[in-house]
């Protein structure tokens, strides 16, 4: 970030049981822009980072995992950031923290709102200086808490002397009205199931919730057994 020598900084913590974030607001801007093409533009950039922890879990290699971070940056027009919510970039920065896996809605909602209310504040402070261009960085850790299961090896990779999830998986949703398996037919990257952590195959069978997340069938029916909230977006299932 270019500073003008008078940026802003914020930091923020919530904790919700499961999920902890530390979330640091910056922003700063500058009366002209060196690049013609950023005049009157907010530089908007995104970064978290996630560490897993399997509760019960045996061994250190099982219980804990940071997995890999995440890291967008938007151009948007400085007026309209007065109102970020109503933004291409916002409807982008909802679909991030929709794809963070293993954090409560009440987190998203957390880091949400907290941007909201941080990026209205800098563009008007950069409004009032008459200032042309400005950059806000949002920067969160999370550490999120989930249940061992043992049929799970390692994260992303699965005990050999166990049933293969992929196979034989399709009656074992059965029982739940919530859960539909079918083949999954994904293409280009892999689509990794958020409860083992492990990849989802082409051609392999897959569970799907009704708010059309996607699992490893044995995966999310053991889950369902102990929770009835979808583990992506926490969707409340009857």
């Amino acid at each position: 970030m270019a500073l003008n020598g008078n940026p802003y900084w914020k930091p923020h913590y919530r904790a919700w049981g499961s999920t902890e974030v530390h979330l640091t607001l910056y922003s700063d801007s500058s009366a002209s822009a060196d690049d013609p093409r950023y005049s009157n533009c907010v530089k908007f950039t995104v970064k978290w980072r996630q560490l897993v922890q399997r509760v019960g879990a045996p061994t250190r290699s099982e219980y804990e995992r940071r997995l890999p971070p995440g890291h967008h940056t938007w151009v948007e027009d400085l007026d309209s950031f007065t109102n970020p919510e109503r933004t291409p970039t916002w409807r982008a920065l909802a679909a991030s923290l929709v794809s963070i896996p293993h954090i409560r809605h009440e987190a998203r909602n957390f880091i949400e709102e907290t941007i909201l209310v941080e990026s209205r504040d800098a563009a008007r402070r950069a409004a009032a200086q008459r200032h042309q261009i400005m950059w806000v960085v949002a920067d969160w850790d999370i550490k999120s808490r989930i249940p061992y299961w043992p049929h799970v090896q390692h994260f992303g990779r699965r005990d050999r002397d166990h049933d293969d999830p992929h196979q034989g998986a399709a009656g074992s949703g059965a029982g739940d009205p919530n859960l539909a398996v079918a083949n999954f037919m994904g293409r280009g990257s892999p689509t990794r199931c958020t409860v083992c952590l492990g990849d989802l195959e082409s051609g392999s069978l897959a569970g799907w919730l009704p708010c059309s997340h996607v699992f490893h069938p044995v995966c999310i029916t053991q889950w369902l057994q102990t929770s009835r909230l979808c583990p992506i977006c926490r969707l409340q299932l009857p």
